[in-house]
């Protein structure tokens, strides 16, 4: 719920973006409002990434970026504007730092430009 209140919020316009739900574990029917889908689907999928996959396939075709936002992420209401201002202005990206968390601790690490898409 704080991970939808979140992308409620957001001060990219409304009619700009649109929020995917992809329930995977069939336990709700699929429905959709003004800006955001649920769509349920009687199977699971083996890794994170394949559902990641299946959510991008998903978009609508006049989106201009696609944000993974997760069931437990929390962001500031500037988040997509500040991410669309920065890919405006740039040719192409590469995320140039990861973070991942190494036992109990959140370690910063170059990717050593190599592009992840995850």
């Amino acid at each position: 719920a704080t991970a939808i209140e979140c992308f409620l919020r957001q001060d990219y316009p409304s009619e700009l973006r649109e929020l995917i739900i992809l329930d995977d574990a069939d336990q709700y029917e699929s429905q959709q409002g003004d800006g955001w889908r649920l769509v349920s689907l009687p199977f699971r999928f083996r890794t994170l990434g394949e559902k990641r996959n299946a959510s991008a396939g998903l978009v609508s075709p006049d989106v201009d970026a696609y944000c993974v936002w997760d069931d437990d992420d929390v962001y500031l209401p500037w988040h997509m504007s500040a991410s669309a201002a920065a890919l405006a202005g740039a040719d192409y990206t590469i995320p140039t730092i990861i973070y991942n968390d190494k036992r109990t601790r959140l370690q910063r690490k170059s990717n050593q430009y190599l592009f992840h898409g995850a």
